[in-house]
Order: C-alpha cells, then sequence, then structure tokens
C-alpha cells in the first residue's frame, strides 16, 4: 500500500502436479485472509458500478438492459440493503431475503434474476477489490423449476387469424408472422420492407426494437441465428399477405402524394411507416383481441 508495488507471493515444488495443486491451495488459504484496505461501498454503488460498466466483450451495455436490470434491482433489493456496505451483507442475510421474497409472492425464476445481478456486481467489485468476498456464492436461493413451453393449437390460431382479417389485418399479418416463424416480439416490430423480399419471397431478421423510458425507441440487435441475423424462407400465404400490406401502405404514400420513404417499417402506426409501434403497444392490441372473443381460448405473443 505505501510502495504501490505489486507483491506476487511463489512457492517452488519438487514434484507431479497433483503436489503443486495442492501447495497453491495451502497459498490461496493461508493469503485469502490477508487485511486489505478497501473502499466503504454501499450494495446500491456496486450494483450501479456494474450496470454503467462495459460488458466482458468490450461493448457497452445497452440502456434498456441497464433500465430493466435497475428497475429489478430498486422494486426488490433496494428496500432491504438501501444504504448497506456490501461487504457488510452475508451469505445468511441473502439466504433469508429470497426466502422472504418468496413470501412476497415472487417466483423463483425472479429470484434467480435478482441473485445473478447481484452476484455479477460482487464478482465485478471483487477482481477490482472494492469487496473481499461474494456472498452469493453461498447464499441458498429457490430452484427454478423448467416448465414445458405451452402453444397454442392450430386451429385456435387459425380461428383467430379469421376474425383479425376482418377487424385488424395488419395484427393479422402480425400474428402469422409470429406464429409461422417464431419471431420475436422485438424482431416483428423491427422489420422493414427493406428486409423483405417479395420476390425471392424470404425475410431477413436482424434487428430488434426496444422501448426505454427517457430514452425512448432503439434498434438492438437479435438472438436469432448463430452470428444475430438469419434468413428465413417464406410461403405462398405469408406472401400473400406481406404483399396486401405493402399495397395497403403504397395506397397510403398515393393519397398523400408522396412515395414511400426508405426505411419504412412492415408495422407501424404512422401513416408512412416511418415509427414502429411501441412494443406494449402490441401487445395490449392482442389482449383486447382476445378480451373481445371470449368465446374462443386465447394465447399471446410469445406463446406464439
Amino acid at each position: 500500500p505505501i510502495t504501490g508495488k505489486c507483491r506476487q507471493v511463489s512457492r517452488t515444488v519438487y514434484g507431479n502436479r497433483d503436489d503443486a495443486e495442492i501447495a497453491l491451495l495451502k497459498l490461496r488459504l493461508e493469503y485469502a485472509s490477508e487485511p486489505v484496505s478497501k473502499p466503504d461501498i454501499t450494495l446500491e454503488a456496486l450494483v450501479d458500478l456494474y450496470l454503467d460498466s462495459p460488458k466482458k466483450n468490450g461493448e457497452e451495455r445497452s440502456p434498456y438492459a441497464r433500465h430493466k436490470e435497475r428497475r429489478r434491482f430498486e422494486r426488490h433489493v433496494r428496500p432491504a440493503f438501501a444504504g448497506r456496505q456490501a461487504d457488510s451483507v452475508s451469505p445468511q442475510e441473502l439466504t433469508l431475503f429470497y426466502d422472504q421474497l418468496l413470501k412476497v409472492p415472487l417466483s423463483p425464476a425472479t429470484i434467480k434474476l435478482v441473485n445473478a445481478l447481484i452476484g455479477a456486481a460482487y464478482e465485478r467489485g471483487l477482481r477490482r477489490g472494492l469487496v473481499s468476498s461474494n456472498p452469493t456464492k453461498l447464499a441458498e436461493r429457490p430452484s427454478v423449476t423448467a416448465r414445458k413451453p405451452t402453444a397454442p393449437r392450430i386451429d385456435t390460431v387459425l380461428a383467430h387469424l379469421d376474425l383479425l382479417y376482418e377487424e385488424d389485418p395488419e395484427l393479422a399479418l402480425l400474428v402469422l408472422l409470429a406464429s409461422g416463424l417464431a419471431l420475436r416480439r422485438s424482431e416483428l416490430l423491427a422489420l422493414r420492407w427493406e428486409h423483405v423480399d417479395l420476390i425471392d419471397g424470404s425475410i431477413n431478421i436482424c434487428e430488434g426494437i426496444t422501448n426505454t423510458p427517457t430514452v425512448g425507441q432503439q434498434t438492438t440487435g437479435t438472438k436469432t441465428g448463430r452470428l444475430g441475423w438469419t434468413i428465413f424462407p417464406i410461403g405462398e400465404h405469408l406472401m400473400d399477405e406481406l404483399t396486401k400490406q405493402h399495397e395497403r401502405l403504397e395506397k397510403a404514400a398515393a393519397n398523400l402524394g408522396v412515395e414511400i420513404k426508405p426505411g419504412s417499417y412492415v408495422f407501424s402506426p404512422a401513416p408512412l411507416h416511418q415509427k414502429a409501434w411501441y412494443p406494449d403497444s402490441v401487445t395490449k392490441r392482442v389482449k383486447r383481441h382476445m378480451r373481445a372473443h371470449p368465446e374462443l381460448p386465447s394465447f399471446t405473443l410469445k406463446d406464439l
């Protein structure tokens, strides 16, 4: 601490690899409890530092990802550990805290995400000398049971599509794409006409849309394909419906006496499709349709 010079402890081992591993373990046990001067950083500040730092590959975290994780921390963790120094939080406290979250009730999957956020913040602080240990390593959290994905029956989807073609053709196309290609909501809303080949019959999935408070809409990457993009061939029925949607856009542009601008979206609330739908708006739109037809089994875009 005085000179700033790094100290490297070493041992010379005469033996095999197992002997060297044993010597290394003894060194770690011997020096693990060495007192080191550390700043009195709070748990909240530790999480903020983690969320504001780049990812391991050097890329900046998206505003949407930071907002989602901060909201999770402020909603579930901050009320219990406000102002607490990070090094004063014990594994036993976290275990009891997770037990309380179960009684809220909070799902085991959400508690797992909370623990992952806290653990990642501690791990970053540990590597940079801000904390002395990571209590999430020893804390007990509820196990998550993987549930079998549920999907609506084909006849249910077709029945809703028959209604949507009459009531809301644009939403019908969105449901058709979701059910036919299993696209995520963000990928559906980010789909632009330049990504659609109406001649060869293919769709290029390469973007997503997120909406972050105080930031607005942003284009993001996707998890589709091995490299974050892929090209799907589309059948004749999808081609016909996409062509009808493009013709509706052409008609709207002709009525306004303008041309369709580059970068226009397939799904949009704007007349010339220059703006994408907000993700929650589409979800609510689907829910309104389901509530209007209680005689049919309902489903969500995620189910599709």
